[in-house]
């Protein structure tokens, strides 16, 4: 049998934030439906400010992913992130 790999690559971008903003979140879920988030809340050596927003650009769901992630440094800029792409 033939085996298909499936392109499985994602850019995992990590933001610090002291607060959420729900409408620059929204607006961005709203423009990129297939963009995937987390919010994490709580105190540890990695996050000094207790809150941290991650999103998930799977390569395989966006033609437009460089889009995406400038979108995305700007509706935060001024804010500590981190991009990393995972193969």
């Amino acid at each position: 049998m033939k085996r298909n790999n499936i392109d499985q690559s994602y850019t995992m971008i990590d933001i610090k934030l002291n607060t959420f903003d729900d409408d620059v979140i929204s607006g961005l879920m709203s423009k990129y439906p297939k963009l995937a988030s987390a919010r994490i809340e709580g105190r540890n050596k990695f996050s000094e400010s207790g809150k941290c927003l991650k999103f998930y650009i799977h390569h395989m769901f966006f033609d437009n992913r460089d889009a995406a992630i400038k979108d995305i440094m700007h509706a935060f800029k001024g804010n500590e992130i981190s991009i990393r792409t995972i193969k």
